[in-house]
């Protein structure tokens, strides 16, 4: 017997089928999607040619992210509805990232519409059709193994929704808190030589502090639009100038945190709409918009760097007439970092999963520990592609490929971590923590190392002291007021 469910604003509840039949029937088409592909490889190589298996695994590969995307934000929706937790949101952010980062990219590979980047810095085919094949259907793989394992454990809280339940007002302080350290050490590195600041990023050591100093910004802006600025035009005003300060700083994750801010209100404002298609038409408008602008970014950051400095206005304006380019040339290339991992020798690179304790290495000061190890990203950058910075993008699956030794191992990781995000992030959508969850589940999943849990453990950190300072704040006024009526009070008796 089908459950009934309260309507929200007179709405009448969905109709969507069970849990069970629902998650049998996608594994059924999953499943015999992946067979026909494999069946398909290996009938090309036996054939002798393997010039059809890219295209097959492709085809898989946007279906699968179609299917798990519509399935996961149908369900994030009908269970909003019902005033439960929207679930699984995890894999409704996971699938379009996928579908952006990794399925449209490929495309152009897969028909030879472009050379991948990693090709033209080592001057070697690695988007082979076996190569593009396997990346394709192991990030397929790996996007249903993290949606089973979002839907196989239930959760042993239960909560009704929280997005309308107004903003914590405990944050309301430390949001502040944040705002302003951030803006005070954005103003504080204005002035320098863009040449050498770009060039030199990523490779300075002993700035920890003014670093976490600079991620306040972004994570105050982040929490001000994840509880609507407390209906405040200062906090927002603040808010549009940081994120200004942001561009200027040819950083852009951070747009990325901020982004991500947006999701729950998106979900609610979906749930709560009989006609979502203006809603919908947003979202889709400011994905393209955050396309563009981090292709702009690093087309006027790279112009600057290797002097031949473009303004950031016309940068902008060829990256929205192209932002499918824009996204293949920006730096994004989870795709050709995954394909250079492929084409590794398993004796290149000694990892397991202890790399992953390079998370807390990297925390310790260097005033105390000078000699850290380094993220392998950076290791194959600098050994075999020859960046002078930072690192190429292995993308999530090839980052536990070289951890955990094989493809499979890979996808029972990200099973794993299906499991551990919904217990983990699930409780509160739209809280601080889902945020900073979500947005380190992105940057891993497009970037792929340790690095990504650094960040994250980063933030968490920058919260954590962000909401003592407020409470410390809220104390010392809160005796400031009784020392002040006290002393009122004392003066009234002395007067009498």
């Amino acid at each position: 017997m089908r459950p009934r469910f309260r309507p929200i604003d007179g709405q009448s509840a969905p109709s969507v089928l069970p849990l069970q039949r629902q998650t049998a029937l996608a594994l059924l088409l999953i499943i015999s999607a992946v067979l026909v592909g494999m069946a398909f490889l290996a009938w090309s190589l036996m054939d002798g040619t393997a010039s059809g298996a890219p295209v097959s695994a492709w085809l898989i590969n946007l279906a699968t992210t179609v299917f798990v995307a519509s399935s996961a934000w149908n369900q994030c929706l009908a269970s909003s509805r019902r005033g439960l937790q929207p679930s699984p949101i995890g894999s409704a952010v996971f699938a379009p990232l996928v579908l952006m980062t990794v399925t449209f990219p490929a495309a152009s590979l897969v028909w030879r519409a472009r050379t991948a980047n990693v090709e033209k810095l080592t001057r070697t085919e690695l988007a082979t059709p076996e190569a593009l094949t396997f990346a394709l259907l192991l990030f397929s793989a790996s996007l249903i193994a993290f949606w089973c394992g979002e839907r196989v454990l239930k959760p042993r809280w239960s909560s009704p929704v929280t997005l309308s339940s107004g903003a914590p007002p405990r944050w309301r302080g430390a949001q502040l808190i944040l705002i302003f350290i951030g803006l005070a050490s954005s103003i504080s590195q204005l002035g320098g030589d863009r040449t050498v600041e770009f060039s030199e990023r990523g490779t300075q050591e002993g700035q920890g502090l003014l670093v976490l100093a600079w991620w306040c910004l972004p994570l105050g802006i982040a929490i001000g639009f994840l509880f609507s600025h407390w209906d405040s035009k200062f906090r927002i005003v603040l808010s549009l100038i940081g994120i200004a300060m942001i561009v200027n700083s040819g950083v852009r994750s951070p747009l990325l945190l901020i982004a991500i801010a947006f999701i729950p209100r998106l979900v609610s404002t979906i749930a709560r709409s009989r006609r979502p298609f203006r809603t919908w038409t947003a979202a889709i408008m400011g994905s393209y918009l955050l396309v563009a602008v981090g292709g702009a970014i690093s087309v006027w950051r790279g112009s600057i760097r290797y002097g031949n400095p473009v303004t950031f206005g016309a940068a902008l304006y060829n990256a929205c007439l192209d932002p499918l380019k824009a996204l293949t040339s920006s730096g994004i290339d989870t795709v050709d970092g995954l394909l250079l991992v492929y084409s590794l020798p398993t004796n290149i690179i000694d990892a397991n999963l202890t790399d992953l304790f390079k998370v807390v290495q990297t925390a310790i000061p260097s005033q105390f520990y000078p000699n850290k190890p380094e993220f392998i990203s950076n290791i194959i950058s600098h050994e075999l592609l020859g960046y002078g910075a930072a690192g190429m993008f292995m993308s999530g699956p090839g980052y536990l490929i070289m951890i955990g030794g094989s493809w499979l191992a890979a996808i029972v990781i990200f099973f794993l971590g299906g499991i551990i995000f919904r217990q983990l992030a699930g409780r509160r959508v739209g809280g601080v923590a889902w945020l900073i969850l979500t947005y380190t589940l992105i940057r891993f999943v497009m970037g792929g190392d340790a690095f990504d849990f650094y960040q994250g453990l980063t933030l968490v950190c920058i919260s954590v002291t962000s909401l003592f300072a407020a409470k410390c704040a809220r104390l010392v006024s809160a005796r400031l007021r009784r020392a002040d009526l006290k002393a009122g009070e004392r003066m009234e008796f002395s007067l009498d």
